[in-house]
Protein backbone atom coordinates (compact mmCIF):
# COMPACT_ATOMS: atom_id res chain seq x y z
CA UNK A 1 0.00 0.00 0.00
CA UNK A 2 1.09 3.58 -0.68
CA UNK A 3 0.56 4.65 2.92
CA UNK A 4 -0.58 8.24 3.47
CA UNK A 5 2.82 9.95 3.57
CA UNK A 6 1.44 13.17 5.03
CA UNK A 7 0.37 11.32 8.19
CA UNK A 8 3.12 8.76 8.56
CA UNK A 9 5.72 11.52 8.44
CA UNK A 10 3.94 13.83 10.87
CA UNK A 11 3.03 11.18 13.41
CA UNK A 12 6.31 9.35 13.85
CA UNK A 13 7.07 11.22 17.07
CA UNK A 14 10.49 11.56 18.61
CA UNK A 15 12.62 8.52 19.39
CA UNK A 16 11.86 9.07 23.09
CA UNK A 17 8.10 9.24 22.45
CA UNK A 18 8.23 6.03 20.42
CA UNK A 19 10.19 4.26 23.14
CA UNK A 20 7.75 5.46 25.82
CA UNK A 21 4.83 4.20 23.72
CA UNK A 22 6.48 0.80 23.47
CA UNK A 23 6.51 0.32 27.25
CA UNK A 24 3.44 2.25 28.39
CA UNK A 25 0.11 0.81 29.51
CA UNK A 26 -2.28 1.61 26.65
CA UNK A 27 -5.96 2.47 27.01
CA UNK A 28 -8.18 0.45 24.63
CA UNK A 29 -11.84 1.49 24.68
CA UNK A 30 -14.96 -0.41 23.72
CA UNK A 31 -15.32 1.80 20.62
CA UNK A 32 -11.84 0.84 19.47
CA UNK A 33 -12.50 -2.87 19.99
CA UNK A 34 -15.74 -2.54 18.00
CA UNK A 35 -13.78 -0.99 15.11
CA UNK A 36 -11.63 -4.14 14.93
CA UNK A 37 -14.48 -5.84 13.04
CA UNK A 38 -12.49 -4.63 10.02
CA UNK A 39 -8.83 -4.54 10.98
CA UNK A 40 -7.94 -2.20 8.13
CA UNK A 41 -10.59 0.33 9.22
CA UNK A 42 -9.15 0.09 12.72
CA UNK A 43 -5.66 0.78 11.30
CA UNK A 44 -6.77 3.96 9.55
CA UNK A 45 -8.70 5.26 12.52
CA UNK A 46 -6.65 4.21 15.53
CA UNK A 47 -3.02 3.38 14.75
CA UNK A 48 -0.87 6.08 16.42
CA UNK A 49 0.86 6.95 13.13
CA UNK A 50 -2.40 7.43 11.21
CA UNK A 51 -5.45 8.30 13.40
CA UNK A 52 -7.56 9.60 10.51
CA UNK A 53 -11.07 11.02 10.79
CA UNK A 54 -13.31 12.46 8.06
CA UNK A 55 -13.32 16.25 7.81
CA UNK A 56 -17.09 16.09 7.55
CA UNK A 57 -19.36 13.46 9.07
CA UNK A 58 -22.72 12.22 7.90
CA UNK A 59 -25.98 13.72 9.08
CA UNK A 60 -26.77 10.93 11.56
CA UNK A 61 -23.40 11.11 13.34
CA UNK A 62 -23.36 14.91 13.41
CA UNK A 63 -26.90 14.96 14.83
CA UNK A 64 -25.96 12.42 17.48
CA UNK A 65 -22.88 14.40 18.53
CA UNK A 66 -24.88 17.62 18.78
CA UNK A 67 -27.66 15.88 20.71
CA UNK A 68 -25.13 14.46 23.17
CA UNK A 69 -23.62 17.91 23.68
CA UNK A 70 -26.99 19.52 24.38
CA UNK A 71 -27.83 16.84 26.96
CA UNK A 72 -24.37 17.21 28.51
CA UNK A 73 -24.90 20.96 28.96
CA UNK A 74 -28.37 20.40 30.39
CA UNK A 75 -27.47 17.70 32.91
CA UNK A 76 -24.32 19.54 34.03
CA UNK A 77 -26.49 22.52 34.95
CA UNK A 78 -29.00 20.30 36.75
CA UNK A 79 -26.12 18.70 38.67
CA UNK A 80 -24.91 22.17 39.70
CA UNK A 81 -28.36 23.10 41.04
CA UNK A 82 -29.67 25.19 38.17
CA UNK A 83 -33.48 25.42 37.92
CA UNK A 84 -34.94 23.06 35.34
CA UNK A 85 -36.25 25.75 32.97
CA UNK A 86 -32.97 27.66 33.16
CA UNK A 87 -30.95 24.53 32.40
CA UNK A 88 -33.17 23.86 29.38
CA UNK A 89 -32.69 27.43 28.15
CA UNK A 90 -28.90 27.27 28.39
CA UNK A 91 -28.78 23.95 26.53
CA UNK A 92 -31.12 25.14 23.79
CA UNK A 93 -29.24 28.43 23.44
CA UNK A 94 -26.18 26.40 22.52
CA UNK A 95 -28.13 24.60 19.79
CA UNK A 96 -29.62 27.88 18.58
CA UNK A 97 -26.13 29.38 18.23
CA UNK A 98 -25.22 26.54 15.89
CA UNK A 99 -28.40 27.13 13.87
CA UNK A 100 -27.46 30.80 13.47
CA UNK A 101 -23.97 29.85 12.33
CA UNK A 102 -25.36 27.35 9.79
CA UNK A 103 -27.69 30.05 8.44
CA UNK A 104 -24.84 32.56 8.16
CA UNK A 105 -22.78 29.99 6.25
CA UNK A 106 -25.74 29.18 3.95
CA UNK A 107 -25.58 25.54 5.06
CA UNK A 108 -29.29 24.84 4.71
CA UNK A 109 -28.94 21.06 5.09
CA UNK A 110 -27.25 21.50 8.47
CA UNK A 111 -29.79 24.13 9.47
CA UNK A 112 -32.65 21.75 8.68
CA UNK A 113 -30.97 19.00 10.69
CA UNK A 114 -30.49 21.31 13.70
CA UNK A 115 -34.08 22.53 13.55
CA UNK A 116 -35.35 18.95 13.47
CA UNK A 117 -33.14 18.07 16.43
CA UNK A 118 -34.38 21.16 18.25
CA UNK A 119 -38.02 20.04 17.90
CA UNK A 120 -37.12 16.61 19.30
CA UNK A 121 -35.22 18.01 22.28
CA UNK A 122 -38.00 20.47 23.15
CA UNK A 123 -40.30 17.45 23.48
CA UNK A 124 -37.60 15.57 25.43
CA UNK A 125 -37.30 18.26 28.09
CA UNK A 126 -41.07 18.49 28.42
CA UNK A 127 -41.51 14.72 28.63
CA UNK A 128 -38.76 14.07 31.18
CA UNK A 129 -39.25 17.01 33.53
CA UNK A 130 -39.82 14.54 36.39
CA UNK A 131 -36.16 13.53 36.13
CA UNK A 132 -35.22 16.19 38.65
CA UNK A 133 -37.54 14.63 41.23
CA UNK A 134 -36.56 11.03 40.50
CA UNK A 135 -32.83 11.33 39.79
CA UNK A 136 -29.82 12.80 41.50
CA UNK A 137 -27.19 13.58 38.88
CA UNK A 138 -23.88 12.20 40.13
CA UNK A 139 -21.67 12.59 37.06
CA UNK A 140 -21.85 13.92 33.52
CA UNK A 141 -19.37 12.73 30.85
CA UNK A 142 -17.18 11.20 33.56
CA UNK A 143 -14.04 9.17 32.93
CA UNK A 144 -13.76 5.66 34.40
CA UNK A 145 -11.39 2.77 33.86
CA UNK A 146 -10.99 -0.94 34.49
CA UNK A 147 -7.86 -3.05 34.69
CA UNK A 148 -7.19 -6.76 34.35
CA UNK A 149 -5.33 -8.50 37.16
CA UNK A 150 -1.75 -9.27 36.12
CA UNK A 151 -2.11 -7.47 32.77
CA UNK A 152 0.22 -4.47 32.52
CA UNK A 153 0.01 -3.83 28.77
CA UNK A 154 -3.53 -2.47 28.46
CA UNK A 155 -6.33 -0.97 30.48
CA UNK A 156 -9.99 -0.28 29.63
CA UNK A 157 -10.98 3.43 29.59
CA UNK A 158 -14.52 4.69 29.18
CA UNK A 159 -16.51 7.91 29.37
CA UNK A 160 -20.07 7.61 30.72
CA UNK A 161 -22.70 9.98 29.33
CA UNK A 162 -24.50 10.21 32.66
CA UNK A 163 -24.47 8.57 36.09
CA UNK A 164 -27.56 8.91 38.23
CA UNK A 165 -28.78 7.92 41.70
CA UNK A 166 -32.43 6.91 41.69
CA UNK A 167 -34.15 8.80 44.52
CA UNK A 168 -37.56 7.24 44.01
CA UNK A 169 -39.48 4.73 41.96
CA UNK A 170 -39.06 1.03 41.32
CA UNK A 171 -35.26 1.11 41.52
CA UNK A 172 -34.91 3.53 44.43
CA UNK A 173 -31.43 3.47 45.99
CA UNK A 174 -29.67 2.22 42.86
CA UNK A 175 -26.93 3.97 40.92
CA UNK A 176 -27.14 3.56 37.15
CA UNK A 177 -25.15 4.56 34.07
CA UNK A 178 -27.30 6.26 31.44
CA UNK A 179 -26.25 5.94 27.81
CA UNK A 180 -27.84 8.40 25.36
CA UNK A 181 -28.61 6.93 21.94
CA UNK A 182 -29.85 9.11 19.10
CA UNK A 183 -31.21 6.53 16.71
CA UNK A 184 -33.44 6.31 13.65
CA UNK A 185 -35.43 3.47 15.23
CA UNK A 186 -35.63 1.99 18.71
CA UNK A 187 -33.17 -0.82 19.36
CA UNK A 188 -34.53 -4.35 19.18
CA UNK A 189 -34.09 -6.80 22.05
CA UNK A 190 -30.97 -8.44 20.60
CA UNK A 191 -29.19 -5.14 20.09
CA UNK A 192 -29.83 -4.38 23.75
CA UNK A 193 -28.96 -7.86 25.04
CA UNK A 194 -25.75 -8.15 22.99
CA UNK A 195 -24.45 -4.67 23.72
CA UNK A 196 -20.91 -4.91 25.08
CA UNK A 197 -20.68 -1.35 26.38
CA UNK A 198 -23.34 -1.48 29.08
CA UNK A 199 -21.89 -4.38 31.15
CA UNK A 200 -18.53 -2.59 31.22
CA UNK A 201 -20.18 0.60 32.48
CA UNK A 202 -21.89 -1.33 35.26
CA UNK A 203 -18.68 -3.09 36.26
CA UNK A 204 -16.78 0.20 36.43
CA UNK A 205 -19.43 1.88 38.60
CA UNK A 206 -19.49 -0.99 41.09
CA UNK A 207 -16.03 0.07 42.15
CA UNK A 208 -16.88 3.78 42.33
CA UNK A 209 -17.71 5.81 45.42
CA UNK A 210 -19.80 8.97 45.49
CA UNK A 211 -20.11 11.77 48.02
CA UNK A 212 -22.78 11.21 50.71
CA UNK A 213 -23.50 7.69 49.46
CA UNK A 214 -22.69 4.81 51.82
CA UNK A 215 -22.43 2.16 49.11
CA UNK A 216 -22.84 2.01 45.36
CA UNK A 217 -25.56 -0.42 44.30
CA UNK A 218 -25.41 -0.91 40.53
CA UNK A 219 -27.79 -3.51 39.13
CA UNK A 220 -28.82 -2.13 35.75
CA UNK A 221 -27.99 0.38 33.03
CA UNK A 222 -30.40 2.72 31.25
CA UNK A 223 -30.40 3.14 27.48
CA UNK A 224 -31.91 6.58 26.85
CA UNK A 225 -33.19 6.16 23.30
CA UNK A 226 -34.20 9.21 21.27
CA UNK A 227 -35.58 8.57 17.80
CA UNK A 228 -34.59 11.03 15.09
CA UNK A 229 -36.74 9.69 12.26
CA UNK A 230 -39.00 12.35 10.73
CA UNK A 231 -42.60 11.65 11.74
CA UNK A 232 -45.85 13.53 11.33
CA UNK A 233 -47.27 14.66 14.68
CA UNK A 234 -45.49 12.08 16.84
CA UNK A 235 -46.42 11.37 20.45
CA UNK A 236 -43.66 11.15 23.11
CA UNK A 237 -43.85 7.34 23.16
CA UNK A 238 -43.04 7.39 19.41
CA UNK A 239 -39.77 9.19 20.04
CA UNK A 240 -38.56 8.38 23.56
CA UNK A 241 -37.87 5.07 25.25
CA UNK A 242 -35.74 4.19 28.25
CA UNK A 243 -34.66 0.56 28.37
CA UNK A 244 -33.50 -0.79 31.74
CA UNK A 245 -30.93 -3.52 31.17
CA UNK A 246 -30.27 -5.66 34.24
CA UNK A 247 -26.73 -6.82 34.85
CA UNK A 248 -25.85 -10.47 34.46
CA UNK A 249 -22.66 -11.24 36.38
CA UNK A 250 -21.68 -14.20 34.22
CA UNK A 251 -22.33 -12.26 31.02
CA UNK A 252 -20.45 -9.25 32.39
CA UNK A 253 -17.38 -11.41 33.00
CA UNK A 254 -17.58 -12.84 29.48
CA UNK A 255 -17.73 -9.34 27.97
CA UNK A 256 -14.79 -8.23 30.12
CA UNK A 257 -12.61 -11.18 29.06
CA UNK A 258 -13.70 -10.89 25.42
CA UNK A 259 -12.63 -7.25 25.47
CA UNK A 260 -9.22 -8.26 26.81
CA UNK A 261 -8.62 -10.67 23.91
CA UNK A 262 -9.27 -7.92 21.38
CA UNK A 263 -7.38 -5.31 23.42
CA UNK A 264 -4.25 -7.48 23.45
CA UNK A 265 -4.41 -7.80 19.67
CA UNK A 266 -4.80 -4.02 19.38
CA UNK A 267 -1.92 -3.48 21.78
CA UNK A 268 0.34 -5.61 19.58
CA UNK A 269 -0.68 -3.68 16.44
CA UNK A 270 -0.26 -0.28 18.10
CA UNK A 271 3.29 -1.06 19.12
CA UNK A 272 4.21 -1.96 15.53
CA UNK A 273 5.39 0.62 12.97
CA UNK A 274 2.46 1.45 10.70
CA UNK A 275 3.82 -0.40 7.65
CA UNK A 276 4.28 -3.55 9.70
CA UNK A 277 0.79 -3.15 11.20
CA UNK A 278 -0.65 -2.77 7.70
CA UNK A 279 0.87 -6.10 6.66
CA UNK A 280 -0.46 -7.74 9.84
CA UNK A 281 -4.07 -6.60 9.34
CA UNK A 282 -6.79 -7.84 6.99
CA UNK A 283 -9.55 -5.87 5.27
CA UNK A 284 -13.16 -7.01 5.42
CA UNK A 285 -13.74 -6.20 1.74
CA UNK A 286 -17.23 -6.92 0.52
CA UNK A 287 -18.82 -6.81 3.94
CA UNK A 288 -22.15 -5.04 4.42
CA UNK A 289 -20.42 -2.34 6.48
CA UNK A 290 -18.10 -1.20 3.65
CA UNK A 291 -20.64 1.19 2.15
CA UNK A 292 -20.97 3.00 5.50
CA UNK A 293 -17.27 2.96 6.42
CA UNK A 294 -15.46 6.26 6.98
CA UNK A 295 -12.46 4.90 5.08
CA UNK A 296 -14.08 3.34 2.02
CA UNK A 297 -12.39 5.79 -0.40
CA UNK A 298 -8.92 5.09 1.01
CA UNK A 299 -9.57 1.36 1.01
CA UNK A 300 -10.94 1.31 -2.56
CA UNK A 301 -8.02 3.41 -3.83
CA UNK A 302 -5.57 1.08 -2.09
CA UNK A 303 -7.28 -2.01 -3.50
CA UNK A 304 -7.04 -0.54 -7.00
CA UNK A 305 -3.32 0.19 -6.55
CA UNK A 306 -3.74 3.96 -6.48
CA UNK A 307 -2.07 6.61 -4.36
CA UNK A 308 -4.04 7.24 -1.18
CA UNK A 309 -2.34 10.56 -0.37
CA UNK A 310 -4.79 12.69 -2.36
CA UNK A 311 -7.82 11.12 -0.67
CA UNK A 312 -6.27 11.64 2.75
CA UNK A 313 -5.34 15.27 2.10
CA UNK A 314 -8.75 16.11 0.61
CA UNK A 315 -11.11 14.33 2.96
CA UNK A 316 -9.43 13.54 6.28
CA UNK A 317 -7.97 15.25 9.32
CA UNK A 318 -6.01 13.99 12.31
CA UNK A 319 -8.31 12.50 14.95
CA UNK A 320 -8.07 13.77 18.50
CA UNK A 321 -9.85 10.66 19.85
CA UNK A 322 -7.92 8.61 22.35
CA UNK A 323 -7.07 8.09 25.98
CA UNK A 324 -3.84 8.79 27.86
CA UNK A 325 -1.55 5.99 28.92
CA UNK A 326 -1.84 4.78 32.49
CA UNK A 327 1.48 6.42 33.26
CA UNK A 328 0.16 9.78 32.05
CA UNK A 329 -2.97 9.37 34.17
CA UNK A 330 -0.92 8.59 37.25
CA UNK A 331 1.34 11.61 36.70
CA UNK A 332 -1.72 13.88 36.61
CA UNK A 333 -2.97 12.72 40.01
Amino acid sequence: MNLPILWTQQNQGSALEQEQRQYSQIGVSNSEVSALTCERAWLFGYHPQLKLTPKSHGVALTRGLLGHKVLEIFYLHIKDGTEYSDAVNVAMEYLNSLAIKAYQEFDMDKLDMIKHLESILVMYFEHYEADVQNWEILEVEAFHLLEWSGQAGVYLPMRLDLTIYQKSGKFKGETSPVDHKFTNDFWNSYKLRLNSQLPLYIRSLRGARFKNKNATVVRRSIVNQIRTRSMKNPYPHDIFRRSFIEANDEGMEKVFENHLKSALKIERLKRMPVKEAYEATTAAWGSSSCQFCFFKEICATDLEGGNTDMAVIADYAKSTYGYPTMEELQSER
